[in-house]
């Protein structure tokens, strides 16, 4: 292509001190475009790499619920043993204060005392794993969005990248439109690169 020959001439002539407002223009442009180009580039570079820490940032979130929703549940294990050890001792005090007493403990209210005392336990025992489990599922469902976001970080990463390659790639063409004009002009006044 001809009309390129301009462009180093007209460097040429800017380095010599000899270039007309043309080359000046023609050089001047061609930095300008090969600067716009690479900062385009940078720039879909440095978002795509700020996208990946984010989905890293929501991975690691993540994880850190779903520990979260394991701990909830083991603590409710164990919340609910102590508390269905609790009970245990309960009724056993009760029936040791009913046989001490005197009273048949197999019978009547001495039985209904006890399994009331059964029942409530029960309860408790049942109320804290239902905590544990509603807290988990909170965890559960953290863990979840940051997964979702992860995801989402990285494809918004992915498609700066392609946008800013697209966008560089523009610069790049639309900034050679510019300079084939300008270079043309330099070959039509006369001023292209010296014949060899």
């Amino acid at each position: 292509m001809p009309f390129l020959a301009a462009i180093p001439a007209a460097f040429g002539a800017v380095a010599a001190g000899t270039a007309t407002a043309a080359q000046v223009a023609l050089a001047t442009g061609t930095v300008a475009v090969g600067l716009s180009t690479v900062g385009a580039g940078v720039a879909a570079f440095s978002a795509f790499k700020q996208s990946q820490f984010q989905a890293q940032v929501a991975k690691n979130n993540a994880l850190i619920a779903k520990n979260n929703a394991d701990s909830s549940l083991m603590s409710g294990q164990a919340a609910e043993s102590a508390s269905r050890m609790q009970t245990s001792l309960r009724v056993g005090q009760a029936l040791a204060a009913q046989g001490a007493n005197g009273v048949d403990v197999n019978f009547g209210s001495p039985a209904a005392v006890r399994g009331s005392l059964i029942n409530e336990g029960d309860l408790d025992a049942l109320t804290i794993r239902h905590n544990a489990a509603v807290n988990a599922l909170g965890y559960i469902q953290q863990s979840q969005d940051f997964s979702a976001t992860a995801r989402a970080d990285q494809l918004a990463g992915a498609n700066t990248l392609v946008g800013g390659t697209l966008n560089a790639a523009s610069t790049l063409i639309g900034g050679a439109s510019s300079l084939y004009g300008k270079a043309a002009a330099l070959q039509m006044s006369g001023a292209s690169a010296p014949k060899g």
